[in-house]
């Protein structure tokens, strides 16, 4: 009941996004405890896919969350998929600005401390989207991003960290209103 509740919701607000705005962009906000000081942001790419150069990435990545970015507007971004992921007005680059590590960013591409190709392990854990951002990635003119924050930016272990949630809160809200400015609304 309160799954159907939950997800009712979400499509309701998803529907009138649509209809006001032309799109809708939706951030899944997660905590992660494997990753410590870094926000991860999924996308539906996994490791391979983030680690893949940028002029592949287009070909390579067509399943990310946020493929519908060309389906919003009256044109096409002007902007590669990698930028929009990894550059340097991505939302990772601009929670970064505001003193979050994140992956992806242009200065953490991914969660790999490797660098060449290589067999992942357990250091290369990443949360890279799940149920909630395929689900409704996969519908036209919708967006999605998992927005994982680590442990350390939310528990002492004993008690939640209200000062630096509040501070994390408002990186993301500031930096999607960035992002959205950026990517999606001059087309409009």
């Amino acid at each position: 009941e309160i799954y159907d509740l939950y997800h009712n919701s979400i499509l309701s607000a998803i529907q009138k996004a649509v209809k006001v705005f032309g799109f809708a962009l939706l951030l899944d906000v997660h905590g992660q405890g494997h990753r410590k000081d870094t926000i991860e942001l999924g996308y539906l790419l996994n490791n391979r896919h983030l680690r893949s150069k940028d002029e592949d990435f287009e070909t390579f990545c067509q399943g990310c969350s946020i493929r519908h970015i060309n389906e919003i507007g009256k044109a096409p971004t002007p902007y590669t998929l990698s930028e929009v992921v990894r550059g340097g007005k991505s939302f990772g680059d601009l929670l970064m600005e505001k003193g979050f590590e994140t992956i992806p960013s242009s200065k953490i591409l991914h969660p790999c401390k490797s660098r060449g190709d290589h067999v992942c392990t357990k250091e290369c854990k990443f949360c890279s989207g799940a149920f909630t951002t395929r689900k409704y990635s996969s519908m036209a003119k919708v967006c999605a991003i998992q927005v994982e924050i680590p442990t350390e930016l939310r528990w002492d272990r004993k008690q939640p960290l209200n000062d630096s949630i509040f501070q994390v809160a408002e990186a993301i809200k500031s930096s999607a209103q960035e992002y959205l400015e950026t990517f999606f609304l001059p087309r409009l």
